[in-house]
């Protein structure tokens, strides 16, 4: 199986395999007990794991990307043990795939946020490159409706931009929580989902805690682009401390912006982001669950933006 790789275990007819997981992000690492003794003359099965793919920006202490790294310059650690990493790109390799999620509730309406956020988003395809892809996804009232599917048709994604006014509540937590299944890498292809919200969130069924266990299980960054408004400042904050820990989570980022020239900075620096990222990729613990994540890069005083952590996927199949 491509993107996966297989490690051989014997196990009795009855006797399972059990592995406690800690969750991680809350008390540091998770730590995986050694699986009971195997019976000898035990039937032989297989668990493959899934192969993760880890985006890696790199800036210098001044905010600059970082170029020019190989892969002998980046360590990846799980669990606080070193990993050999089996994939490497550098950045500008190959095309991109965007999922823009995009506020419509009715508070998009005030002070012209919808318009600066479409005029943001029309930069953003414009610095995207021919053979990238986008797509346009637009929540309110508790839904994400698809606007146009990832194409690389430009004129049909600005066209259904000014497909939808503002209207209805915001569940800013819910539509986060769908983001993921929305999109999906093609292969070892860098992808991101960018959301653009006002941030205050009156809707939502999920709690905080239920996102932040799904945007664990995605190997796609969240960005958010939060517009700011001083009167706002209580119920923004409330749902920035969501997304901002998503987006941390994912190896994404969150930017405040109350200026439309802000909200197009905001989303310049993440194309940049997107499309000089590195790609590390390693096979996880063979341990289904959540493990703890950490990429560092050999250059000095870097900061290195990547997910937190991975969740191993593991299935059992029959030895041939």
């Amino acid at each position: 199986m491509q993107g996966a790789t297989e490690r051989e275990v014997r196990r009795g007819p009855s006797l399972g395999w059990w592995v406690p997981v800690l969750l991680f992000g809350f008390v540091g690492a998770a730590r995986a007990q050694e699986p009971p003794p195997i019976p000898s003359g035990a039937e032989p099965y297989r668990v493959q794991v899934e192969l993760a793919l880890v985006q890696a920006a790199v800036r210098n202490p001044k905010g600059a990307f970082v170029r020019g790294l190989k892969q002998k310059d980046f360590q990846v650690f799980e669990n606080g043990k070193p990993q050999e990493i089996v994939v490497f790109s550098e950045g500008l390799e190959g095309p991109v795939r965007v999922a823009i999620l995009l506020d419509v509730s009715g508070s998009m309406r005030l002070q012209g946020r919808l318009e600066d956020c479409r005029t943001a988003i029309r930069d953003l395809l414009s610095r995207l490159a021919p053979d990238d892809e986008a797509a346009l996804f637009a929540f309110a009232d508790g839904r994400v409706d698809v606007l146009v599917g990832f194409t690389t048709d430009r004129a049909a994604l600005r066209e259904a931009l000014l497909d939808r006014e503002g209207y209805g509540q915001t569940a800013l937590i819910d539509a986060v929580a769908e983001a993921p299944r929305l999109v999906a890498r093609k292969g070892n292809q860098k992808a991101a989902i960018v959301l653009l919200t006002d941030g205050v969130d009156t809707a939502s069924q999920l709690r905080p805690e239920q996102a932040i266990e799904i945007a664990r299980r995605t190997q796609v960054p969240l960005y958010t682009v939060i517009l700011v408004d001083p009167r706002e400042q209580r119920r923004q904050a409330e749902g920035a401390a969501v997304v901002t820990r998503l987006a941390e989570e994912t190896g994404g980022g969150t930017f405040f912006a109350d200026l439309a020239v802000e909200v197009q900075t905001a989303v310049r620096r993440i194309v940049e982001d997107l499309k000089l990222a590195y790609v590390v990729g390693y096979y996880p613990s063979s341990a289904p669950g959540p493990h703890v994540l950490e990429v560092r890069a050999d250059c000095r005083k870097c900061v290195v933006s990547a997910r937190q952590g991975v969740y191993a996927v593991a299935a059992e199949t029959p030895t041939p």
